[in-house]
């Protein structure tokens, strides 16, 4: 009854854009809390695996857990539940049938999966002229050529993920062919684009991804909810 009741008194177009609008924008939240804390403890993480340094732990503890991507007081500090917990106070105030409308719409509007962030030519633009910087900048420094293309790229990546020049997805499938087109690795052309390949597509994550895949079908369809 108090479902109904709150579906009535936002059966309104203004109300229902509200709660919509709110509830995509907890979803978001939701996947930017998770997204960015595992991108972080991975980078500290690499960082331990190349300098033999053991700094993941107080990083996690002293950094992470002291951050407004942490809930305090909370058995998992990083899954974002304070988001959550305004997606079920919104959830509360509308009907079952309502929910699943608002999850479907989450999904469509790209709060689920892919980014549906359109390419900015000019933070393209942009994040090239960073990396031409950085590399003129580190020839009097870095006496490796294969370094300095290697931190143009850096450069180049992190600009366009920062400035969201394009979709994450679209910046991370770009890193592989221009570190090879760029010849930033030992080897010949063709070996240094099979180590990358080796490196980022191997049998494990093509498991995940088939999962990831599933799932993402089965609540596209709406198949956990019959």
């Amino acid at each position: 009854e108090e479902g109904l009741e709150g579906e009535a008194a936002l059966s309104g177009s203004a109300g229902a854009e509200v709660v919509s609008a709110l509830h995509l924008e907890a979803v978001r939240l939701t996947e930017f809390v998770i997204l960015n804390v595992e991108a972080l403890r991975k980078i500290v993480k690499k960082m331990d695996k190349q300098c033999g340094t053991s700094y993941q732990k107080v990083f996690v503890e002293k950094s992470l857990k002291q951050s407004p991507l942490a809930t305090k007081a909370s058995d998992q500090p990083f899954n974002g539940e304070r988001a959550r917990a305004c997606r079920r106070a919104l959830e509360e105030l509308v009907s079952p049938e309502r929910i699943q409308e608002l999850r479907s719409q989450a999904m469509e509007s790209g709060g689920v999966g892919l980014s549906t962030k359109h390419w900015s030519l000019t933070r393209t633009l942009v994040s090239i002229c960073c990396a031409l910087m950085a590399f003129a900048m580190s020839q009097n420094s870095v006496p490796l050529a294969k370094a300095q293309r290697c931190l143009g790229l850096m450069i180049f990546t992190v600009v366009m993920w920062v400035s969201e020049a394009a979709p994450f997805e679209a910046t991370a499938m770009l890193v592989a062919p221009l570190a090879a087109a760029l010849d930033v690795m030992d080897g010949s052309k063709e070996d240094q684009a099979k180590k990358l390949l080796a490196s980022v597509f191997n049998e494990s994550l093509y498991l995940v991804l088939s999962g990831f895949t599933m799932s993402s079908i089965f609540s596209k369809c709406q198949l956990d909810c019959r």
